[in-house]
């Protein structure tokens, strides 16, 4: 099963944010750094996985990595650089290299948001990416479903700090000036 087939089944990202992700990956340099809060069913790791087999990847979630890590091995990843933690990702100290990719979609509060970026903005490379999902759901398959406005708080108390990158889907890309 693939990113797609993994998304059709259980969606989570909007086609376009799969697509991204997808190409950014070629682009991250050898044995990229990758950190996802909130590991959901997968669909974005696993559309990073799919691409690069050298990229190391960690996911972070307080509640269960369970459904990352069942539909990695559906998928017939063979990666042995996926890592999950559970764990309150803003209470994470951070050991590893400094981060090519930062995929923010854990707690969907404004003090979630916040604590997230406060915790993990000094771990991110300069000239590393922020990709902040659910910042704005309009015009999206996410349209009809709850906002989450503390998402789009936190990010823009924050944003003057980076440059924005692109808009896809209900996220807002970054790169760490």
């Amino acid at each position: 099963m693939n990113a797609y087939q993994l998304n059709e089944k259980c969606t989570y990202a909007t086609p376009d944010e799969i697509d991204w992700l997808k190409a950014q990956a070629k682009q991250l340099p050898l044995n990229a750094e990758v950190v996802m809060i909130g590991a959901g069913p997968g669909v974005m790791a696993i559309a990073i996985m799919e691409e690069r087999a050298d990229v190391w990847v960690t996911a972070i979630d307080k509640d269960t990595c369970e459904w990352l890590i069942k539909h990695a091995e559906q998928s017939r990843l063979k990666n042995n650089r996926l890592f999950c933690m559970i764990a309150d990702s803003s209470e994470v100290e951070w050991e590893g290299n400094l981060i090519d990719l930062l995929i923010v979609d854990g707690d969907h509060s404004y003090e979630g948001v916040k604590a997230d970026l406060d915790a993990w903005l000094e771990f991110i490379k300069p000239g590393g990416l922020i990709f902040i999902h659910d910042y704005d759901a309009d015009d999206t398959c996410f349209a009809h479903q709850d906002r989450y406005p503390g998402v789009k708080q936190a990010v823009e108390e924050c944003a003057a700090q980076w440059e924005e990158v692109r808009r896809v889907g209900t996220a807002i890309v970054f790169r760490m000036l």
